[in-house]
């Protein structure tokens, strides 16, 4: 991912850049959508997803609401 960034760039980015960058962005993206009016309840994946298997693994989506709560709540530390 690093070397792929760096690539596109012309930046100097090292794999240890690559976690902090992504938490700013995603800290970015949510400061958008929350002054947009979007809640935590729009975090949600569609409801077909829960149920319906998707190719080409035919899963469905398992991750537990809370648990995507997490993942949200780690980029705001």
């Amino acid at each position: 991912m690093a070397e792929s960034v760096a690539g596109m760039t012309g930046q100097k980015i090292v794999g240890d850049d690559v976690v902090p960058i992504g938490k700013e962005i995603l800290k970015i993206e949510r400061l958008f959508n929350e002054r947009a009016g979007f809640t935590s309840e729009h975090d949600r994946p569609p409801e077909f997803m829960r149920h319906e298997p998707i190719k080409p693994h035919n899963q469905a989506w398992t991750v537990p609401d809370e648990m995507l709560d997490q993942v949200f709540a780690y980029v705001h530390e």
